[in-house]
């Protein structure tokens, strides 16, 4: 088994999701809330069965929450702040990683 493989797989797809959460981020803090919700989609379960599921709030949540308004964010969704607020922290991570991983790699060649 080729372990290396399997690790530049990984940071591929970590890479990937950390640019699909912090588009998201970006599109929550830089485009009008209005056209945001209007090109949202209705909640499956709330069509269907008239009940909110417990991602419900989760669009309007991260608009607030990209606005700097973390007490109305809580109010429509609490899972969906941790949620923004976690993508953040993984794009900081990357950010820190990939750069510090860069640094070492290119100590390690000219050593």
């Amino acid at each position: 088994m080729n372990t290396s493989l399997y690790t530049k797989a990984l940071k591929w797809v970590w890479g990937i999701y950390t640019a699909c959460g912090i588009l998201v981020v970006m599109v929550a803090v830089v485009f009008p809330p209005d056209a945001i919700l209007r090109n949202s989609p209705t909640c499956y379960s709330v069509k269907q069965f008239g009940r909110e599921c417990f991602m419900c709030g989760s669009t309007r949540s991260f608009i607030q929450a990209g606005h700097g308004n973390i007490t109305t964010a809580l109010q429509f969704n609490r899972l969906a702040v941790v949620l923004f607020v976690l993508v953040i922290i993984n794009f900081i991570v990357f950010i820190y990683y990939s750069i510090t991983n860069k640094l070492l790699t290119n100590k390690k060649k000219s050593l």
